[in-house]
């Protein structure tokens, strides 16, 4: 009977102690995804200063080519940087998102979610 009291306190110790390794390991999670989060964020918004840029030089070589002044070639360039900056934007947002979703995984919390907003 001693024995078996023995048995349930060291499993008890051993039980408590993986407890609190979960914690641990849960919250270097929690903490990963955060500081991924703002990294994604910060580039979001990097991305998106660069899409306003963009559009203003844009309605600026428009101008430009409408008065003749501009070239084709330049023109369709510029195209082709904003569909880059397009993609960027969407592969950005949708990152932000999977990292809202990770995080509501681990915390059980759907209020997370206005994060990505």
């Amino acid at each position: 009977l001693e024995i078996n009291a023995a048995t349930l306190e060291a499993a008890k110790a051993e039980l408590e102690r993986q407890r609190e390794e979960e914690k641990i390991l849960l919250g270097e999670k929690v903490l990963r995804l955060v500081l991924d989060y703002e990294a994604n964020f910060r580039k979001l918004e990097l991305i998106r200063s660069r899409f306003i840029n963009y559009q203003q030089q844009q309605e600026i070589l428009r101008i430009q080519y409408r008065l003749g002044q501009g070239e084709t070639s330049q023109f369709l360039e510029s195209q082709v940087k904003g569909e880059v900056l397009r993609s960027q934007l969407v592969e950005q947002e949708t990152l932000l998102a999977q990292k809202v979703r990770e995080l509501e995984q681990l915390l059980g919390d759907k209020s997370i979610t206005n994060l990505s907003n």
